[in-house]
């Protein structure tokens, strides 16, 4: 599965003005849930500390999970456990307030002809041919929590009743 991130340059004066993107792949229950989530994590990384970041994304279930990390309390939570891809969840938790990130989230109507959206989806799609792509790994994992839950060498990612 693909995913990826574009930095556009606000306010330049010119149209299109790209600052940067990434794209890459994920292994391990593949989603499109997981994609957006992956790409979220991605972008967040590579933000500077203190800074603010507008997040444009066509899923607005990535954007309510999203809203759950700015509360202080969610990876120590029920909820937390109950939400799809909780792991990755949790670590963008800690970089918004490691990095002390102003994170600002917009939905974006999926398949609209938003060009910043469109773009981003075909690089999420050619991610799997791209000499550049980023596989997101299983140490970025281990950085939350003491333990991780797996079976038979693959971690488990998925709501621990349904497992």
């Amino acid at each position: 599965m693909g995913w990826s991130w574009v930095q556009i340059v606000k306010d330049s004066g010119f149209l299109n003005s790209i600052a940067t993107y990434k794209c890459g792949i994920i292994h391990d229950w593949p989603s499109s849930l997981r994609a957006e989530v992956a790409a979220i994590y991605a972008a967040l990384s590579a933000s500077p500390a203190n800074s603010v970041v507008y997040i444009y994304t066509d899923s607005q279930s990535s954007i309510e999970s999203l809203k759950h990390c700015f509360l202080f309390d969610y990876s120590d939570s029920r909820l937390y456990y109950k939400t799809t891809n909780f792991e990755l969840w949790a670590i963008i938790q800690k970089l918004i307030v490691d990095k002390n990130l102003s994170v600002l989230p917009f939905k974006v109507k999926a398949h609209s002809n938003f060009y910043w959206n469109d773009f981003a989806d075909s690089l999420a799609n050619t991610a799997h041919t791209s000499e550049d792509a980023v596989l997101i790994s299983r140490l970025d994992l281990a950085a939350v929590h003491d333990y991780i839950l797996n079976y038979d060498d693959v971690i488990c990612k998925s709501n621990l009743r349904h497992l």
